[in-house]
């Protein structure tokens, strides 16, 4: 079945090719044979693709009117009954990793590489495996994942991860971002490579020096590090890039307790929006009640 989905455009066309000669050429009958053919292909197309049609109900749900939770559901019964559409895949493993489900998305993830051999496809997707198995527990892993495919198929491995470097990173391999390298850099980091984290993370910022989540890496290797006034610095113009962003709130509340100010830890506390925590934060909830509980006693 998952065949005959893959080469459905093929037999669209070669249906329709059939049709015309058929009716038309070889039968001379042209209207109500051809509305009676084209009504079967209909019928025949919304039977296999039943999940398809649904899916992109969320699609729209999700992309246009940002109701992620009620896209949910249609993507959940679009992969219950088997679809095969890529972009559905991946914006419904998107937002299981989001609520806190990295097992099933890995699984949805998992489905979706299979069916593509578009590279640029295969990036995400294997991107948001490497996520799955950080949340699952496995930070080994996701970077190991992470890294081969920076290096697909073949490239040369970096082992110069200092600052006058950095060109290398940057042009090692084209269809990877900011975000990407950001994301190399917080995994190397959970894995205690601090020299590699710093350096995907400048790489970050040599292909964007504007972008929030990068500094906000470096405040957490400041942090790590001990290095509370730098890592406030790196927060603080995080924030400045990217207002709201749950991880730099969180640490400056951090800090202001490490350092003894009950009071700063407190009102940073109280302007995190917890219900935007989710499940790509690298701060949880629980981190964060955790604080709020020792800085109210």
């Amino acid at each position: 079945m998952d065949f005959i989905k893959k080469k459905w455009r093929v037999i669209t066309l070669a249906y329709l090719l059939a049709s015309y000669l058929i009716f038309i050429v070889f039968m001379d009958k042209r209207t109500d044979y051809l509305t009676y053919a084209g009504l079967a292909f209909l019928v025949v197309t919304l039977i296999l693709f039943v999940g398809t049609f649904i899916g992109m109900i969320g699609i729209m749900l999700h992309t246009v009117f940002k109701k992620e939770h009620l896209a949910m559901p249609f993507y959940h019964l679009a992969h219950s009954l088997g679809t095969t559409n890529i972009n559905i895949l991946a914006a419904y493993g998107v937002l299981l990793l989001k609520t806190f489900e990295p097992g099933e998305a890995l699984t949805v993830f998992d489905k979706a590489k299979y069916l593509t051999s578009n590279y640029l496809y295969t990036k995400t997707l294997t991107g948001n495996i490497a996520l799955c198995h950080w949340k699952i527990g496995n930070p080994k892993k996701a970077l190991e994942t992470y890294e081969d495919l920076f290096y697909y198929p073949d490239l040369e491995l970096i082992t110069d991860y200092s600052e006058e470097n950095l060109s290398e990173g940057t042009n090692k391999n084209g269809n990877f971002y900011a975000q990407d390298f950001v994301t190399m850099g917080y995994l190397a980091l959970i894995n205690n490579q601090r020299e590699k984290s710093r350096y995907y993370t400048q790489v970050a910022l040599e292909l964007s020096d504007k972008y929030g989540p990068a500094y906000d890496n470096l405040g957490q290797l400041a942090y790590a590090e001990g290095n509370l006034k730098e890592a406030k610095e790196y927060f603080k113009k995080a924030l400045e890039l990217k207002p709201g962003m749950i991880d730099s709130m969180y640490f400056l509340a951090q800090i202001a307790w490490d350092e003894g100010n009950i009071d700063d830890a407190k009102e940073k506390l109280q302007a995190i929006d917890i219900s935007k925590v989710n499940g790509l934060s690298t701060v949880t909830a629980d981190r964060i009640n955790q604080l709020k509980a020792k800085s109210a006693s």
